[in-house]
């Protein structure tokens, strides 16, 4: 994952969207070695002034302070939730396991723009 962010962070500005606590996020991304893919306000933490997801206020302020726009922006999600946010929102989303991993997944409900994906590295793709 650590490669793909690299070469996602040349293209776009890239945000963590998150239900957990903001202190929590940023000790796993740090952890991870992942936190200089994130400046600090580009991580929602669920404990924060936004209300969790699947309201899309959190990608809201997001998507403002990327500056960019609704319809170009790629929510990269792995629950139902994700998608749920990524659909109110009005933006597309890419998740892994749509067909066998999300009980009642409601297939029939995909946007065009939304992809499924298998492994990480797909997103360079889309």
């Amino acid at each position: 994952m650590a490669e793909v962010l690299e070469l996602l962070g040349l293209r776009a500005r890239l945000a963590v969207l998150t239900n957990k606590p903001l202190a929590s996020t940023r000790r796993i991304l740090a952890g991870l070695d992942l936190a200089r893919h994130f400046p600090d306000d580009a991580v929602v933490g669920g404990d924060g002034p936004f209300p969790r997801k699947p309201d899309p206020a959190g990608l809201h302020h997001s998507i403002a302070q990327a500056c960019v726009s609704v319809e170009s922006t790629l929510l990269v999600g792995d629950s139902i939730i994700d998608w749920r946010t990524a659909r109110a929102a009005l933006t597309p989303c890419a998740s892994r396991g749509m067909d066998s991993g999300y009980a009642g997944f409601p297939r029939h409900e995909l946007a065009p723009a939304d992809r499924e994906i298998d492994a990480p590295a797909e997103l360079l793709t889309l």
